[in-house]
């Protein structure tokens, strides 16, 4: 398992979020929603997946130039 954490200043948010929902980083559309809301609180979300999956992440949030940290 991987922890992505997408930082603050990402303009993109829910494009970052969709990425990894498309990518099964998060299973549900509620997961979407819970994230979404915990990174208008804390400016930063953290997201704990697969490692395969975070990586296939990576490489799209990486094209679309959006800020997030990999641990």
């Amino acid at each position: 398992m991987k922890k992505i954490v997408i930082k603050e200043n990402s303009q993109d948010i829910l494009l970052a979020l969709k990425v990894l929902y498309s990518n099964q980083c998060l299973s549900s559309l509620e997961d979407v929603a819970e994230k979404l809301e915990l990174y208008r609180k804390n400016d930063f979300v953290e997201i704990i997946a697969d490692e395969n999956k975070v990586m296939e992440s990576k490489k799209m949030l990486d094209s679309l130039n959006i800020s997030y940290d990999i641990e």
